[in-house]
């Protein structure tokens, strides 16, 4: 099988977005405990890494640049972030609030799905505050003349 056939870039639907959302949401609730929140914890880790590499874009342009140009700076560096949670399959706990369209669709149970979300968001609080701590014991908060 070519790389062609496996990947496709068309655009779906609405009905065919709300099929893969439904698909997902059954295929989330069947992730082993361990791997959700190890999952969970990547995605804590990636947004928090966004933040801070948003506030350095912000810190490091200071009055240098234009309100606007600051703030687009922080946007692609919190974007960049976001992209490794969508690519490495993190387990985000934003989006795993739509698993309530396989739950209206009768594929799967409320008791899955809260589950699925107390694991996440706690992986993700964990991961987060993995990051702040790194960053309070590195000194990391203190870069820039206390610009962090």
């Amino acid at each position: 099988m070519e790389l062609n056939d496996r990947i496709s870039l068309d655009a779906l639907q609405p009905a065919e977005i709300t099929a893969k959302a439904e698909q997902l949401g059954v295929k989330k609730t069947g992730l082993a405990l361990a791997n959700m929140f190890v999952l969970a914890l990547l995605a804590g880790l990636f947004i928090s890494f966004g933040g801070i590499s948003a506030t350095t874009a912000i810190a490091g342009a200071g009055a240098t640049l234009p309100f606007g140009v600051t703030r687009v700076l922080a946007g692609a560096a919190f974007m960049f972030c976001l992209v490794m949670v969508v690519v490495t399959g993190a387990e985000l706990f934003t989006g795993n609030t739509l698993m309530v369209v396989a739950w209206a669709n009768r594929k799967i149970t409320v008791r899955p799905i809260l589950r699925n979300w107390a694991v996440v968001y706690i992986g993700n609080f964990a991961g987060s505050v993995a990051t702040a701590a790194l960053m309070y014991f590195s000194g990391q908060y203190a870069f820039g003349k206390g610009a962090m």
